[in-house]
């Protein structure tokens, strides 16, 4: 019994006054000021925070619409210059085709009736030679000679002109005897 009068109060005192330590008031104090100064900046700290998240998320939005944008405009400049090439290859092939008909456009020579009319009386003889009438052969190039000379055009495949160029001339010297005469 001795030992539990000595026990008790032990065991009491352990558990009571072993578990509580003292601090002085001024620290306490200081303690709960430091404790609401971090309270206070740990709240400053997550309303920045916020804030921070918030204009992160409006600059990825802006972004967004930025490069939508700009993809559009993109794709805006790549239809345009499909357009332009298409144009340009069209306009090329036309160009092409315009040089291949001047070119099988047959150039006229200089007109052989207001030359003289020697000239003229040898496409007349050349015109009858190939069958063609030109009407009387007198070195004058009037519609007689005119109309054989179309006709003729026409059934050898030239351009019907009524002129003699040079593709016409080619083939109606053949039938003139004194080729030394024309130039």
């Amino acid at each position: 019994m001795r030992r539990a009068k000595v026990l008790l109060p032990a065991i009491f005192l352990f558990l009571s006054g072993c578990a509580t330590m003292y601090v002085p008031r001024e620290e306490v104090e200081r303690m709960k000021l430091e404790v609401e100064m971090l309270r206070k900046s740990v709240a400053r700290l997550t309303e920045q925070n916020r804030k921070l998240e918030k204009e992160r998320d409006q600059l990825y939005e802006e972004l967004k619409n930025v490069s939508g944008m700009f993809q559009k405009a993109l794709q805006e400049e790549r239809r345009e210059r499909e357009d332009l090439k298409a144009k340009i290859e069209k306009l090329q092939r036309l160009l092409q085709e315009a040089k291949a008909k001047k070119a099988a456009t047959p150039k006229p020579v200089k007109k052989i009736y207001p030359k003289g009319r020697e000239k003229v009386r040898l496409v007349q003889e050349a015109l009858k030679k190939a069958g063609y009438d030109p009407g009387p052969i007198d070195g004058k190039f009037g519609p007689l000679t005119s109309r054989a000379l179309r006709e003729f055009q026409k059934d050898v495949g030239l351009p019907v002109t009524g002129k003699i160029d040079e593709r016409t001339w080619e083939l109606l010297k053949e039938y003139v005897e004194e080729k030394g005469k024309l130039k």
